[in-house]
């Protein structure tokens, strides 16, 4: 009895032993862990940490789950430099992250471009409020709006008819909202 009871203390040792190096040394183990690290990353804010992560996983070599969960993970982390970059004022890189998070995420990239020149104009309306002090930062913003934009939207250009008035500019500022005017039709 003792011979057989220490072979099956053995048999269960070496199941134990490949079981471990199975979980340690085999792909789809290796691949979940990494993944929730990546998740762990993101949710306590190093977006990029994730991005390498979910990069070195690569997506296209993966069953059409896991590419699915990837792309997810890194749309998610595009959208936290989204939110990070709006928050503070770094607008193209913003639009960049836009761009991206929409790719992966499946979604209009038009609806992300607004979100970033909307904040774009919120921005504009602060420094004018700010006063003629910002008037310089108020046009080179505008300029910049319009270039993401394509064209100026009549808003930033509204604000830019305001300056100029303020400024004592009354025939700039009457030319720029007769172009609002044509622009919008109205």
């Amino acid at each position: 009895m003792p011979a057989e009871y220490l072979y099956a203390v053995l048999a269960v040792a070496a199941l134990v032993v490949v079981i471990g190096l199975y979980l340690a040394f085999a792909p789809w183990p290796r691949r979940s862990r990494a993944y929730r690290r990546a998740q762990k990353r993101l949710a306590s804010g190093q977006w990029q940490e994730a991005l390498t992560i979910v990069a070195g996983l690569r997506p296209e070599n993966r069953s059409q789950v896991w590419k699915a969960r990837l792309h997810k993970l890194a749309g998610e982390a595009h959208q936290y430099a989204l939110d990070l970059a709006l928050k503070d004022r770094e607008f193209d890189d913003a639009l960049e992250h836009a761009e991206q998070a929409a790719l992966y995420l499946g979604q209009d990239p038009e609806e992300h471009r607004a979100r970033v020149i909307e904040a774009m104009l919120a921005e504009v309306r602060r420094l004018f409020a700010a006063g003629p002090g910002e008037d310089e930062a108020l046009r080179q913003l505008i300029h910049r709006t319009g270039r993401l934009a394509g064209d100026p939207p009549p808003e930033a250009n509204f604000w830019l008819a305001l300056s100029q008035a303020r400024q004592g500019h009354m025939e700039q500022a009457l030319t720029t909202l007769q172009g609002i005017y044509e622009q919008v039709g109205k």
